[in-house]
């Protein structure tokens, strides 16, 4: 099932933003425990790199979430009505949340990068495929393959520890977005 923007936006639109970000932090919570141990669908380096995948997503739209976070002190400011503790001032306060806010969303923008680098070391992982015939042909294109062929590129050798030809496996160009997801490389 395919998920749009306007289809989440419509879902949710009845969920407060704040128990938004508790449900999403639990839902991190909930991979924290989940991943510890080996199970099936969650064993092989295909199923690591799909989550580290979901985590550069949700990463990349962490500056614009913490910066929404802080708007309802902001509008609160507005109107003249946002009140300190021990006569602080609020401007001075909101001046050093604005710092520390800039702060936050620089520091999520690299582990964005970080991330992402993550992913991309896990790009041609895979494992080995056990107690099961070796592949005779890509899983992608349907040739057969030549382990004959010894072309540096375009080669219909089989690429190694996978099901795709060398010729599918050098077409994926798109490897390095978080939401690339073709036959390839899911």
């Amino acid at each position: 099932m395919t998920t749009t923007s306007e289809s989440l936006e419509a879902e949710f639109e009845e969920y407060l933003p704040n128990r938004l970000a508790d449900e999403a932090s639990m839902a991190v919570n909930a991979f924290n425990h989940n991943s510890k141990v080996r199970k099936e669908g969650w064993e092989d380096p295909g199923d690591a790199y799909d989550a580290v995948g979901s985590l550069v997503h949700m990463a990349r739209m962490l500056p614009q979430a913490i910066e929404q976070a802080t708007r309802p002190v902001s509008w609160t400011h507005l109107r003249g009505r946002l009140r300190m503790a021990e006569n602080q001032d609020p401007d001075a306060a909101l001046a050093e949340l604005d710092v520390a806010r800039m702060a936050a969303e620089s520091a999520a923008r690299h582990l964005t990068s970080a991330l992402q680098r993550v992913q991309n070391a896990m790009v041609h992982m895979g494992a080995v495929i056990e107690d099961a015939a070796e592949p005779t042909e890509c899983n992608r294109c349907g040739d057969a393959f030549d382990p004959a062929d010894t072309k540096m590129h375009g080669a219909k050798r089989r690429y190694p520890a996978s099901r795709f030809c060398c010729a599918c496996v050098d077409g994926c160009h798109d490897n390095e977005r978080a939401d690339h997801r073709c036959v390839v490389c899911s």
